[in-house]
């Protein structure tokens, strides 16, 4: 078969498993999907082992570890579990501790990244709600759809945001600028439709006292503030995000004062091969042409800037990234439009990580959400998801680009 319609059916096997995340007839996940694509664009002959290898942006997998590291530090700390004690303690309502949860979720998604900070807050969240005797579908709800739109604040918050910074050249200063503000009004926009969804199952309920599960370690706990406060530091500073998330990882190891066995070993290194081999997928028909062909394509619809029809583009990015996932949907655009205006970049970044919350499957961070959640004994379904996901999605789009045309940006 020639390599350029060999390269769509590679490309179409691998967005097939990775879409579908697991299947009877072949149950792998996403990064044994991604490789399989990988490893057959350059076995086939689509691309060489030099042009795949080229293929993978590695400032974005050193960007993700470096923050993971971090997260890995926080979790450990029993910083959190601390907290949510002290929270509880307080005897808030249900409605207020709801509020909390909103702006804490998407402040720390926009400081480390929204996957992870699920990743390591929802056992904690279904833990304060049991023992709490709080309803744990509003809060669970609240935390994946939140890490999503707190994570379009910075250009670290979460994996497709990352992609926008290398794509466009933004530094982190001037997205979070523009986007800090933007994604603070979609927050309390949040917050405002969980307490109007929920109003009946919140009114008069009150939080219950809960004991941490991780005992507070301090000096690990100032460790991790000292770390994150000299990243940031590092980010507004306008060095490259890459080098700091690794100086931070590094300056963990340093601060401790022995090798970090312990945050390596429990990293998601599944997250960062599939990033890699998605590199080497996209890379491969790119190389092949059609890329551009798809550009081609859509430019009578979107123009050759799309963020001059941000109506559209907005619909268009909301379907694709959940038909294709929001992190290959951003990788494709960005090879496609790499000399785009930065409202493009505002745009897709704003669009494409808010789509992840308009269905169960949109976003990784919701089936972390969720997988988490069932091994606490409490269960989110599809329909429960699309019940709150899609107004939501819809009404935190059509703001956010309202903000976004305030500001000169749509």
């Amino acid at each position: 078969m020639p390599v350029r319609p060999l390269s769509l059916a590679i490309f179409a096997v691998a967005y097939v498993l990775i879409a579908g995340r697991r299947f009877r007839w072949l149950p792998v996940g996403r990064p044994t999907g991604a490789l399989l694509g990988a490893v057959l664009m350059v076995l086939l002959g689509v691309l060489t082992p030099a042009q795949a290898y080229a293929s993978v942006d590695g400032n974005t997998i050193a960007l993700l570890f470096g923050m993971m590291v971090l997260q890995v530090e926080l979790d450990r700390s029993g910083l959190l579990d601390a907290w949510a004690a002290a929270l509880a303690a307080r005897r808030w309502s249900a409605s207020r501790l709801l509020v909390v949860v909103v702006f804490s979720a998407g402040i720390l998604s926009a400081l480390l990244v929204n996957d992870a900070v699920c990743l390591m807050a929802t056992p904690l969240v279904a833990r304060l709600c049991r023992a709490g005797r709080l309803p744990p579908a509003p809060f669970l709800l609240a935390l994946a759809t939140s890490s999503n739109v707190g994570g379009t604040m910075t250009l670290t918050g979460t994996p497709q945001c990352m992609l926008v910074g290398h794509f466009s050249g933004l530094s982190w200063t001037r997205y979070g600028a523009v986007m800090t503000p933007v994604g603070l009004v979609l927050l309390a926009l949040t917050a405002a439709f969980f307490l109007v969804a929920f109003r009946r199952s919140l009114r008069g309920v009150v939080v219950a006292p809960v004991a941490p599960t991780i005992p507070l370690d301090r000096p690990r706990a100032r460790r991790f503030l000292v770390c994150l406060g000299a990243v940031l530091v590092g980010f507004s500073a306008g060095l490259p995000l890459a080098w700091v998330a690794l100086a931070g990882a590094c300056l963990v190891a340093l601060l401790r004062r022995g090798e970090p066995t312990e945050a390596l070993a429990r990293l998601d290194w599944p997250l960062l091969l599939f990033f890699a081999a998605l590199f080497v997928v996209v890379g491969g028909v790119a190389h092949a042409g059609w890329v551009d062909d798809a550009v081609r394509a859509v430019t009578p619809t979107l123009t050759s800037d799309p963020a001059t029809r941000p109506v559209p583009f907005a619909a268009f990015s909301l379907v694709a990234s959940n038909v294709f996932s929001n992190v290959p949907f951003v990788l494709v655009l960005g090879h496609g439009y790499e000399g785009a205006s930065p409202s493009f970049w505002y745009q897709l970044a704003l669009t494409s990580t808010l789509a992840g919350n308009l269905t169960l499957v949109g976003s990784v961070a919701n089936l972390i959400v969720v997988e988490a959640a069932a091994r606490e004994d409490v269960h989110v379904g599809f329909l429960d998801y699309a019940k709150v996901g899609v107004p939501l999605t819809l009404l935190t789009t059509a703001a956010g680009l309202l903000l976004l045309a305030a500001l000169g940006f749509a």
